[in-house]
């Protein structure tokens, strides 16, 4: 297959992706339009006062925007697993169906998160806020369109913002990070959220900017956790991969066994067969024409009758060292 061929190949993947997420969004839309009074009415609920449009067409084009909104809101999973599956290739690691699932999902949640702290708790300090400068002389007389286009903006402002963990995580896979080293840039994040805060064209006042740069700051921290949690399994998978060739041994002599087996590298519980553990060490050896003189080990000094260290830490793997017990 030439260059050609693939570039076309992608061209149509893409069309009849996208052509896929047009229907979904056309269906989601229609199922806004049947709900648009219940949708019309939450979004009120906070503001409290009448609301009137300044055209003729201005009802209708709100019902019809609102629509649309909402069949690209209830659009999103299927948007984001078509544009995985897209980049898919192209990507340096594979995705299984689980892990693309999960991102989805995970995705979603952050999203409805994001949107209920915009609506539940920014837009009331907002309105608050900006209804404070109205007076007996000033009276506010709101289009529908204009605050609808604010409470939307706002919800989906925050929405994409609550998907800082998963952007992070997304990045950490492609290029791992270390913990360390994100906490090192905790300061710039902080001030990098005040800027968000005063940029945002929510609200201008001192206690709602903090109570909009304290979810950026947390998110970030919740990502720092998340990367710890999910790079463990890959940090004991390197070590697997460099202690693969090597057997679970420790000496033929008997007063020395094993801290780790060749399997997962975890504490051996029993030592009470040290004879046969011996037998098979002794195999592995032979099968893998080694000497125990080629093997590298680290020793470590146990109570004989409690069987726990002296004066050492937990045994694990140090350096190139395989860790054994002598009693």
């Amino acid at each position: 297959m030439n260059s050609s061929e693939t570039f076309h190949d992608h061209v149509r993947e893409l069309r009849n992706r996208f052509f896929a997420v047009l229907i979904c969004i056309a269906i989601f839309s229609v199922i806004g339009y049947i709900g648009r009074n219940l949708i019309i009415n939450f979004i009120h609920r906070p503001l409290g006062t009448q609301l009137y449009y300044t055209t003729p067409a201005g009802a209708f084009n709100l019902m019809m925007k609102i629509s649309i909104v909402v069949g690209i809101f209830l659009t999103i999973p299927i948007l984001l697993y078509n544009a995985i599956r897209f980049m898919e290739p192209a990507l340096s690691i594979k995705l299984s169906k689980k892990h693309i699932h999960t991102t989805i999902v995970c995705s979603c949640v952050l999203a409805l998160a994001g949107a209920a702290f915009g609506y539940f708790i920014l837009l009331p300090l907002s309105l608050h806020f900006f209804g404070g400068y109205s007076s007996k002389t000033i009276a506010p007389l709101l289009s529908a369109n204009e605050y609808f286009n604010f409470v939307i903006n706002l919800i989906i402002a925050f929405a994409i913002l609550f998907q800082i963990p998963l952007i992070i995580d997304f990045i950490n896979r492609i290029k791992p990070f270390k913990p360390k080293q994100l906490l090192k840039y905790q300061k710039y994040v902080i001030v990098s959220a005040i800027i968000i805060a005063l940029v945002l064209p929510f609200t201008y006042d001192p206690i709602t900017q903090f109570v909009v740069a304290i979810p950026i700051i947390a998110l970030y921290y919740l990502s720092v956790l998340i990367i710890t949690i999910n790079n463990r399994p890959r940090k004991a998978e390197k070590v697997r991969q460099k202690y693969k060739s090597i057997p679970s041994i420790a000496n033929v002599q008997p007063n020395y066994i094993a801290v780790y087996n060749e399997l997962n590298l975890e504490p051996q519980k029993s030592a009470t067969k040290i004879e046969d553990d011996q037998s098979e060490i002794m195999k592995n050896i032979k099968l893998r024409n080694q000497s125990l003189n080629d093997v590298p080990v680290k020793r470590i000094k146990v109570d004989i009758v409690t069987r726990t260290p002296i004066n050492q830490p937990r045994p694990r793997l140090i350096d190139d060292f395989r860790p054994l017990i002598t009693t």
